[in-house]
């Protein structure tokens, strides 16, 4: 829309992952050109700060990488890894294209493994904390009645 943008954009992660994806974003498609023009790009993820993209040709191999914690506890040669933030904005195509099917799995792995072992990200009220007994009926002297 004409003046309705945001500023600063920050790219959204998760979009189609299967073969083919979906139709580039516009803002997306500018990130990419950012990216492979060797400019860090942003991208907001779960945490609280964006995580920032870059591209590196300065070695014998281009390496793309991301700040994220999944791309950087990926255990393989840096221009092997990927991230769903690096997927976002090349395109899963590319990025299949550059790290191969093992590339894709070690980053989902990755992913599944942090997620499972995610801590809570706050702990519980202070009002729950102290008030253990007053659960269903208020009995404190209920300890487990599981069957």
């Amino acid at each position: 829309g004409a003046g309705g943008d945001r500023s600063p954009v920050l790219a959204q992660p998760g979009q189609p992952r299967g073969p083919g994806g979906s139709q580039a974003d516009p803002k997306m498609k500018e990130k990419a050109e950012k990216l492979e023009a060797g400019e860090k790009v942003l991208i907001s993820g779960s945490g609280p700060k964006p995580y920032e993209l870059q591209k590196d040709s300065s070695g014998p191999q281009v390496v793309y990488k991301c700040s994220c914690s999944i791309w950087r506890h990926i255990g393989d040669m840096e221009h092997k890894r990927t991230c769903r933030h690096l997927q976002s904005v090349r395109g899963f195509r590319n990025e299949l294209g550059r790290v191969g099917e093992e590339g894709i799995k070690k980053c989902d792995a990755k992913f599944a493994e942090f997620s499972q072992a995610a801590p809570p990200k706050k702990p519980p009220p202070a009002d729950l904390k102290r008030r253990p007994e007053v659960m269903e009926g208020g009995d404190a002297k209920r300890q487990n009645t599981a069957p």
